[in-house]
This record gives structure tokens, sequence and C-alpha cells, in this order.
């Protein structure tokens, strides 16, 4: 699997940087996708700090600046595709309940991949400076599965573009039963 340009930063008028997106598989070659190639997995300790709970992610990547981090949890709740926007409005609801105050972006739908996603946007922070939350929901051989992205806010643009071309990759893989 050959590695993904998005914004090669050298074509003419381009002002993004360039992202590589590289091959990735997770939960046991249950799910192959790309993304970006600075991502590798997070510290223990790092873990602890930004996600201090029982039950966090069990796939947490990271950005060597630490400003862009992208978690992956494939739950124990069956959902198949026809269910995928029910369920994405459900965890919608949940976390306006649990994040009062907070900014929430539209429900959205991907569809022109292999596997559909719904997702939403959510400031995390009120500054102009703050982190952008991206929750995101697909069904994984008939499970919920739910992926979050945090990115700086002033980047907006580039990973709400860029997140398009990585949900465009997800593709459901060989295995079918999670070895842990």
């Amino acid at each position: 699997m050959e590695p993904i340009y998005i914004f090669t930063s050298e074509e003419e008028g381009c002002s993004q940087e360039t992202i590589r997106l590289k091959p990735f598989r997770l939960f046991t070659k249950m799910l192959s996708l790309y993304l970006p190639e600075e991502l590798e997995p997070m510290s223990e300790e790092e873990k602890d700090m930004y996600y201090p709970y029982e039950g966090r992610p069990p796939v947490i990547l990271t950005g060597c600046t630490g400003h862009l981090q992208m978690t992956f949890q494939l739950l124990h709740t069956s959902l198949n595709r026809e269910e995928i926007l029910d369920g994405a409005r459900s965890l919608y609801r949940l976390m306006e309940e649990e994040m009062p105050g907070k900014v929430f972006g539209n429900l959205l739908l991907y569809q022109e991949g292999k596997m559909p996603i719904a997702w939403f946007t959510i400031d995390l922070d009120r500054e102009e400076k703050g982190r952008k939350h991206v929750k995101y929901v697909t069904s994984l051989l008939g499970r919920f599965f739910l992926g979050t992205v945090t990115y700086p806010k002033e980047e907006s643009f580039k990973w709400q573009a860029a997140l398009k071309n990585i949900f465009g990759t997800f593709e459901e893989g060989e295995e079918t039963e999670w070895k842990t």
C-alpha cells in the first residue's frame, strides 16, 4: 500500500502544509485505513494525563508535537450500517448533555468511501487558539466503532478536508474477531 499525499505544499496555489498518509491496520487487521504518517502511539504518561479515566480508548495516537490526537474504540454494542446515523445522533445528544456550553457543529454523513461515517465537531475551548474535537461513528463488522480527532482550531480548514480523505480510506479488514 503506497502512501497518499494530501495538500502537497509544492503544488501551485496550495497554502497548506503537505499531509502524507500511510497505511495503518487497527484491531488485529479488522480495519485498514490511511492516517497521517506523523502519528504514533501515545506514551502511557500522556495517556494518563489526557485520558485519566477507566475505559479510555485502546488505541490513542498522537503527532510528535501533540497538536494532533486520534483515538479508536470498537465497542461491544452492535451497530449495522443502517443504524450509523441513529448511533451518531445518540452520541451527539449524550455529548450535549455531558458538555453543556460547548459549541457543536452539524451532524454530517460521509458516504463516498467503502464505509459510511457519521461525524460532528465540538469546539473544546472558547478561545480562537483553542482546540476542535471531531467524534465519528461507523459500523465495523456489525459493531459500534467510535473515533475521535483533536486538532488546533486554527487548522480547522485543513483537518476538515483531510478527514474526508481519511474517511474515504476506511475498509473492513480480513479479521472478524479482535484478538487482544
